[in-house]
């Protein structure tokens, strides 16, 4: 008399999808972050729902890995324990591993962008002074975030070191408001985060 179980015979070999699963969230949050930059708020919601589903992903595959090792099979189930091992950190330090995310889109946004910024530059008058350019990328509750454009790369200079004609030509700008200068772009473009 043949056997017959709850659970369906498969056979024990390595499942492919949860390490396509992680591989495809890791680049889906990259783009979220690079086309969506400019867009707070839909960026947020957008890595939020992401978030969501990489959970979702992660109890699934869990499920099936332990069922998978109830009935000893043991790639099958080591496989499957791939996705949560990889989402439950992420979830959990997600505070810790956005940043590289986000710099990860920053850099591919900029780099997007760097042309459109360089002829906008081009076509600035000449003053005979270094050409000072901010590019606002969005803003966030009482923060707002973009580009500085500083040939003279003063604006990542402690304040004592700034000189006098560079201060004049940032008050003129909203770097008047306060900045921290995130990312160091190179080519005198810098990323940077400022108080209003």
């Amino acid at each position: 008399m043949r056997y017959l179980s709850f659970w369906p015979q498969e056979k024990d070999s390595y499942v492919r999808w949860p390490i396509l699963t992680a591989l495809g969230l890791a680049i889906a949050a990259v783009l979220i972050a690079t086309l969506l930059v400019e867009l707070s708020l839909l960026c947020l919601f957008s890595l939020m729902g992401l978030m969501f589903m990489a959970a979702l992903a992660a109890a699934i595959a869990s499920i099936k890995a332990a069922s998978a090792l109830w009935r000893r099979r043991w790639r099958r189930g080591l496989s499957l324990m791939l996705l949560p091992f990889v989402i439950i950190p992420t979830l959990v330090w997600h505070q810790e591993l956005a940043r590289p995310l986000f710099l990860t889109g920053e850099i591919l946004h900029f780099q997007a962008l760097r042309p459109l910024y360089l002829e906008r530059i081009k076509v600035m008058s000449t003053t005979g002074a270094p050409k000072l350019a901010l590019f606002i990328w969005g803003d966030w509750l009482t923060t707002s975030f973009g580009v500085v454009y500083d040939e003279s790369d003063e604006v990542a200079l402690p304040p004592e070191r700034r000189s006098d004609a560079w201060t004049s030509r940032a008050n003129q700008t909203l770097l008047t408001c306060g900045y921290s200068v995130d990312t160091d772009f190179g080519g005198h473009f810098y990323f940077v985060y400022l108080s209003c």
